[in-house]
C-alpha cells in the first residue's frame, strides 16, 4: 500500500524499490482523481518518486517495471515499452506482466493484452482474478476474450461496473435505466447526481446530451465519472463530439483512463476524424507504426494515412 511504501522510504531513503512502489501506488490514484488538475499533480508526484528510484538502482527489475507503468500512464509510449520489456528480460515477474497488459490495453492491442493477462494468471492466479482491466478487455475485445473470460467471472463492483458492461453489450434503455436508478441512490455523490440528471431526461436524446455537456463544462462538477461514465453515456446516445471533447481534455494530462476507449460503445467514435487527430497529437500513431497497430476489429491502420 502507499502508506507501507511511505514508511519504507522514511526508514531507508536509499531503498530504490520502496520509492518505485510508492511511485506506482501514487500513480494509481489518477484514475479516481475528480479533476484534471488533481490527476496532473498526482502523476507529477509519482514521476518524482520513480526518478528517485531510478537514480538509486536503475537496474532493478521492480524499478524498471514501475517506470514503464508510469511512463504508460502519461503517454511516454517508447519509454514505457522499453522499460517493461527490459524488466521482462530479467525473467518472468508478475509486476512487469501486469504493466505490459496495461500498456497494450491503452494502445488497443487487446489480444496481446490478453496474452499478458494469461501469463499473469499463470504466475499469480489469485491476484489476476481480481484485476479490473478484465472489464476493459471484455468490453473491447469481443469474442476473442469472450472465449476465455465469462461475464460472471468479471470483477464487478456494483451497478456502475454493470452499466459499463451493459453499455458495451448492446443493452436496451430499460437495462441502462435500471443501473442508473441504482447509481442515483447515492444522492450525496457526484455520480449519483449525474445518474439522476440522465434519468430525468432519458428518452430525449438532445436534452440528455445537453445535460451531459453541461456537466462536462461545469468546473464545479468534480468526479472521476466526468471522465469515465459520462463519455460512455454520451457515446451510447450518439454524441461523438462530446466524447472527443472529454478525451482531448483528459488524455493531454494522463492516459491512465485510455483502457476503455477501445470499448464497443466507442466503435463509431473511433472512425471520426477527430479521433485520428487526437491519436496523432498524443503520439500513439508513431508508437503504433514502430511497435504494432491496434487489433483490426478496433481500427484500421489505413485510417491514419
Amino acid at each position: 500500500s502507499r502508506d507501507a511504501f511511505t514508511k519504507a522510504v522514511k526508514a531507508d531513503p536509499d531503498y530504490a524499490n520502496g520509492w518505485a512502489g510508492l511511485a506506482i501506488a501514487t500513480a494509481s490514484l489518477q484514475f479516481l482523481a475528480p479533476t484534471l488538475e488533481e490527476a496532473k499533480a498526482i502523476v507529477n508526484t509519482a514521476l518524482g518518486y520513480i526518478e528517485t528510484a531510478r537514480k538509486l538502482d536503475p537496474a532493478s527489475t521492480f524499478v524498471q517495471a514501475n517506470f514503464g507503468a508510469i511512463s504508460s500512464a502519461v503517454g511516454r509510449w517508447r519509454e514505457a515499452h522499453e522499460a517493461i520489456e527490459t524488466a521482462l528480460e530479467n525473467g518472468p515477474n508478475e509486476m512487469a506482466h501486469n504493466h505490459r497488459q496495461m500498456l497494450r490495453l491503452r494502445t488497443g492491442r487487446l489480444k496481446d493484452a490478453f496474452e499478458a493477462f494469461a501469463e499473469l494468471r499463470r504466475l499469480n492466479p489469485v491476484a489476476s482474478a481480481r484485476t479490473r482491466p478484465l472489464i476493459a478487455m471484455y468490453c473491447g475485445a469481443g469474442t476473442y476474450v469472450g472465449q476465455y473470460i465469462r461475464r460472471e467471472d468479471l470483477p464487478v463492483a456494483g451497478h456502475r461496473d454493470e452499466l459499463v458492461i451493459d453499455l458495451n453489450s448492446g443493452a436496451g434503455a430499460d437495462t441502462v435505466r435500471h443501473h442508473l436508478e441504482q447509481i442515483a441512490l447515492e444522492t450525496r455523490l457526484p455520480q449519483g447526481r449525474l445518474a439522476q440528471g440522465v434519468l430525468d431526461r432519458l428518452g430525449d436524446n438532445a436534452a440528455t446530451c445537453a445535460f451531459l455537456r453541461a456537466c462536462f463544462e461545469d468546473d464545479a462538477f468534480k468526479s472521476f465519472d466526468k471522465w469515465t461514465m459520462l463519455p460512455m453515456l454520451a457515446a451510447w446516445l450518439g454524441d461523438d463530439a462530446l466524447v472527443l471533447d472529454v478525451w482531448r481534455a483528459d488524455f493531454v494530462n494522463t492516459s491512465i483512463r485510455m483502457i476503455f476507449i477501445w470499448s464497443h460503445v466507442y466503435a463509431r467514435v473511433r472512425q471520426h476524424e477527430g479521433f485520428v487527430r487526437l491519436m496523432q497529437e498524443i503520439g500513439l500513431v508513431d508508437h503504433w507504426a514502430e511497435y504494432g497497430w491496434p487489433d483490426g476489429h478496433l481500427v484500421s491502420p489505413g485510417h491514419f494515412d
